[in-house]
């Protein structure tokens, strides 16, 4: 990239401006920027010589493209989403006589637990959602029990777009119930624990 803000790609057969903006900048709706910064009039590119102009270039010439930003800064509420506020029981929150909601890693922490808490199969249109981890409610205690519970709450887990890795995952006896801790590395980069009793 230089000093302008641009690089320079090589063009190949078959190239259109939507399809180098998707392979180059990750959105083929960008490709009026990469027309602008080249000066560029349609057909934008061509394989015939004859048609080509400093307006139109020809396939497998270089082209000026956005370059890549300096600094990256990530909107957790994009990433994360916005969602309604819930309470322990699943019922919705109000606040100032509209409905709560809740966004960031904080909509992130919810729909984990809500995940996690989730039998898989048991949602109509979406029975992949859930983790398995409510099979084992009512089966002996043990460190056998704890390791699947941890393994099934981790799969579950890393089943989310939004989360890049589980550093770790554990689980606990309390009485009838399973507790489950997981610190999460989200993709927004702040590792979050998520507590769930299942």
């Amino acid at each position: 990239m230089n000093e302008s803000g641009y690089r320079y790609v090589e063009t190949y057969r078959g190239d259109t401006l939507q399809s180098i903006a998707l392979r180059e900048m990750g959105n083929a709706g960008r490709w009026a920027e990469i027309a602008d910064l080249n000066n560029l009039l349609p057909p934008f590119i061509t394989d015939d010589e004859a048609a080509a102009s400093d307006r139109v270039i020809l396939t497998g010439s270089n082209l000026a493209v956005p370059g890549y930003p300096t600094t990256l800064t990530i909107d957790e509420t994009e990433v994360h989403g916005v969602d309604l506020a819930l309470d322990k029981r699943g019922d919705i929150q109000s606040e100032h006589g509209d409905f709560a909601v809740i966004s960031g890693v904080q909509n992130l922490s919810g729909a984990l637990a809500r995940r996690v808490i989730i039998e898989k199969r048991s949602r109509w249109f979406n029975p992949e959602y859930g983790c398995w981890v409510r099979e084992l409610l009512g089966e002996k205690a043990g460190p056998g029990r704890l390791g699947l519970a941890a393994f099934y709450v981790k799969s579950s887990l890393l089943e989310d777009d939004r989360v890049e890795s589980v550093l770790s995952c554990h689980a606990y006896d309390q009485g009838d119930a399973l507790r489950v801790e997981a610190v999460i590395q989200p993709v927004s980069m702040q590792q979050i624990t998520v507590e769930v009793l299942v």
